[in-house]
């Protein structure tokens, strides 16, 4: 006699006895139900393949945007145009220098031709006039066939990317404490150490001539003293120098003003 065995009823009908179970999700169903349940296997399939053909029509059409194209473009369009402004402003700061150092260059060359003139005519020159004379020419070349205390620098503060022209600056006064106190209790050049509390206001060829100093001649020294160049040195704001200006001080490039 057969023996009588419980069955698991149908998940979806709970009353016919489940004489089928799916491997997948491991219910039980009638043989009804169990080609139901397969029917709806097959449309979530259809929907998932639906998904693939759309995604893949899209990947094909190459028209995937995104977001960050926006934020580079707009950040293409800033950088161009403050790029734009920064050269713009560079190059005019570079042609008003150059156009105040070829001025410098004329009244330099415009006082060596009155003094050539002059000697010439009254026939006194020397050899030590002809040096002088030769010397400055050729410190007046130099410059201008090379501008000297301008320079193109990076500004840390911009983008990766974007590097802004401007004219070298320098701190004129050093930290207290980097330099040993001067005997003249002056303020110290960031640069050279020297007393920075005077400025020359002179012509540059004169400028150039001073900062010549250590190979200066007997010549030099009658020049210096004869031309009373130290009546050209000024004091700056705030100075703290308590000399009058004899020699000594900082002879950097961007010591002079006019």
């Amino acid at each position: 006699m057969a023996t009588s065995r419980a069955k698991r009823p149908c998940v979806k009908c709970d009353k016919g006895a489940g004489i089928i179970i799916c491997s997948g999700c491991q219910e039980s169903f009638c043989h009804r139900h169990f080609s139901e349940h397969r029917q709806e296997l097959d449309e979530k399939m259809d929907r998932i393949d639906q998904q693939h053909d759309f995604l893949h029509k899209k990947l094909t059409e190459n028209n995937v945007t995104h977001p960050l194209y926006s934020y580079i473009n707009e950040w293409e369009n800033a950088s161009i145009k403050k790029i734009q402004e920064v050269a713009k402003k560079a190059r005019a700061e570079l042609e008003k220098y150059l156009n105040e150092t070829k001025t410098e260059l004329r009244e330099s060359l415009g006082k060596i031709k009155n003094e050539l003139a002059s000697s010439r005519e009254s026939n006194d020159y020397t050899e030590m006039e002809l040096k002088e004379w030769t010397d400055e020419l050729n410190k007046l070349r130099q410059l201008l066939e090379k501008p000297s205390a301008i320079d193109i620098v990076e500004d840390d503060q911009s983008q990766p990317l974007i590097r802004v022209v401007q004219q070298k600056m320098h701190q004129e006064f050093a930290a207290p404490g980097t330099f040993k106190e001067l005997y003249c209790k002056g303020r110290h050049c960031t640069n050279c150490g020297k007393c920075r509390d005077w400025y020359y206001t002179g012509t540059l060829a004169d400028w150039q001539w001073i900062q010549n100093v250590k190979n200066w001649d007997r010549g030099d020294e009658k020049r210096w003293y004869n031309g009373d160049y130290y009546k050209l040195f000024q004091r700056r704001d705030g100075y703290k120098c308590t000399g009058i200006y004899l020699g000594g001080g900082c002879l950097c490039d961007d010591n002079r003003r006019v």
